[in-house]
């Protein structure tokens, strides 16, 4: 079973390769909750974080079976709401990279697809939105 860790790194690294609205350098992991989040780049940050994983009803045979749906959480966050550097474009550029990506080359997992997208704040003149991405996995456990 992959770690999270690795679809973590996978997921920045991807966009650290692709994106073109901000430094390569603002994609990082989502801050601990317990440590102040201060925005490092002039223009904005693109934050990756794990949600929660949804898994199906098991089917039981030799083993347990479940589907599950992984949901990432991509934060952009800017200066900018509207600029070609703002965090609208950063979003937009987000979800062009990541949709249909695929994380790992695991045969448990398929690629990424975004779920649901939108505005979280505006706090210190920084404008802060959201997009969801699931991707799918088969998760087994053998029965003891």
């Amino acid at each position: 079973m992959t770690p999270l860790s690795d679809i973590q790194e996978a997921v920045i690294t991807r966009l650290q390769q692709r994106i073109t609205v901000i430094d390569k350098a603002a994609v990082e992991v989502f801050p601990d909750p317990d440590k102040e989040f201060n925005l490092k780049n002039p223009v904005g940050a693109i934050l990756v974080n794990y949600g929660r994983t949804v898994f199906s009803q098991p089917v039981e045979m030799l083993d347990i079976t479940q589907d599950g749906r992984m949901v990432w959480t991509i934060t952009c966050v800017a200066r900018s709401l509207v600029s070609n550097k703002g965090v609208l474009a950063m979003l937009d550029q987000v979800r062009q990279i990541l949709t249909g990506f695929e994380p790992v080359a695991d045969s448990q997992f398929r690629y990424m697809y975004p779920v649901e997208e939108g505005y979280l704040n505006r706090v210190d003149q920084l404008w802060w939105y959201y997009i969801n991405f699931e991707v799918m996995r088969e998760h087994r456990q053998e029965i003891e």
